[in-house]
């Protein structure tokens, strides 16, 4: 299956070492400011959620990390909530109770998903 964008939580490098094994160039975005960068072209963008092993600040690994990551990232929450929104999301090896979605506010990405149900 081809795709544009992946959305991934994993901190290590296994995506971009598939991608280049099956000759594609994959792009990752590690930080808001890295949003803004062109995705036309042949290639995939890979947007990782928890920051990678290379970018130790800005790994989301504890519970303090999860809760804050909205007031951290709200570039990153932005752009992933228009796609949750925009999109149809393949949810692989992953649960609406991870801790991703356990944010309280009335903004909560699982109340919007059941409200769009």
């Amino acid at each position: 299956m081809h795709f544009e964008l992946v959305v991934t939580t994993n901190f290590e490098f296994l995506l971009e070492r598939g991608y280049a094994i099956a000759g594609k160039y994959c792009h990752p975005i590690i930080d808001e400011n890295q949003l803004a960068i062109d995705s036309k072209g042949p290639k995939v963008s890979l947007l990782k959620l928890h920051g990678d092993i290379h970018h130790p600040n800005r790994l989301v690994v504890e519970d303090e990390d999860y809760d804050s990551f909205l007031d951290r990232y709200p570039l990153i929450s932005t752009f992933l909530a228009n796609l949750l929104i925009s999109k149809t999301a393949l949810f692989i090896g992953y649960s609406l109770d991870d801790p991703d979605f356990r944010q309280g506010d009335s903004g909560d990405v699982v109340d919007l998903l059941n409200r769009a149900i």
